[in-house]
């Protein structure tokens, strides 16, 4: 896949993951962010994603594609390292009303509660893929 369908996705999946945003600093930090605050956030907060699978792609090959035990420890460095760059990234992006910038600690606890939600949904579509395609 090219680097520019992977922005496309990113451009995408910040659609849903603005909502998520939304629900968990309201979860977190007691107010919500305007929605283009939230897309910005979220498109540039996964770019770092889509890159890092882009480049595990291009290095790998198609033929490590298959050895998935191969790829646990790419995958589990990719998505730490998207974790902590989009915990940044939320931290430059996201302000409160009456404080400016949230802090670190605070883009970083929504991140892990955006990465899990993120993994619930791609845990249910496996789950429904499997039974309703088979």
């Amino acid at each position: 896949m090219s680097l520019i369908v992977e922005i496309g996705a990113s451009g995408i999946a910040a659609l849903i993951g603005a909502v998520v945003i939304g629900l968990v600093t309201k979860l977190v930090l007691k107010f919500t962010p305007s929605y283009g605050i939230r897309y910005l956030a979220a498109f540039c907060g996964y770019i770092p994603l889509f890159v890092g699978r882009f480049l595990l792609a291009e290095f790998l090959g198609p033929d490590l594609a298959e050895n998935t035990t191969a790829l646990l420890m790419p995958i589990t460095l990719i998505v730490v390292v998207w974790i902590v760059l989009q915990a940044a990234i939320y931290a430059v992006i996201i302000k409160e009303p009456k404080k400016g910038h949230i802090g670190l600690g605070s883009a970083f606890e929504i991140s892990l509660y955006h990465c899990a939600v993120l993994a619930v949904v791609c845990l249910v579509i496996a789950v429904l893929r499997r039974f309703l395609i088979t």
